[in-house]
């Protein structure tokens, strides 16, 4: 009895042999088949595409209502900054101060002085990057009619 433990322990092949055939296995099956590769590629790709949401800030979300309007808030943020707060008060600000017909010098009195002004029917404050893949920068530009009052506002990346 002793002599058949001794030949089933004989016949087994230890762990590091095995795997050593699997991998010489593998490595002839890449040489030979087009499978492996597919599944390879399938691979980095779903890597690469989970990097790529994982990078999109706010994935579906709206960035321009996180925030209530302030007033002395959006005049004392830097437009040019990445990450300016004004662009997160867009909505509020659309909702409360925003009204069509609303007078050119109320709204430069609220928001401050515009930092492109583009003659006396266009202005637009910077207000970060913060739209699509935040590549160009946006600005709030608001539109008046001759007489000064507003006409239309928009979102606009520059």
């Amino acid at each position: 009895m002793a002599d058949g433990l001794r030949a089933d322990r004989r016949d087994r092949t230890p762990w590091w042999r095995a795997l050593g055939r699997r991998f010489v296995a593998l490595e002839h099956e890449l040489e030979t088949s087009l499978r492996p590769w597919l599944w390879l590629t399938g691979v980095v790709f779903v890597g690469w595409l989970s990097l790529v949401f994982a990078s999109m800030p706010d994935w579906g979300g709206d960035p321009f209502n996180d925030r209530a309007f302030d007033a002395a808030a959006w005049r004392a943020a830097d437009g040019g900054a990445r990450d300016c707060p004004r662009g997160e008060m867009v909505a509020s600000l659309a909702l409360g101060e925003l009204r069509s017909g609303r007078p050119r010098a109320e709204l430069i009195a609220v928001l401050g002085p515009p930092d492109d002004n583009d003659g006396p029917r266009l202005c637009s404050w910077r207000i970060g990057w913060w739209s699509g893949l935040r590549v160009d920068q946006d600005a709030l530009e608001l539109h008046f009619d001759p007489d000064g009052g507003l006409v239309h506002w928009a979102v606009a990346q520059r």
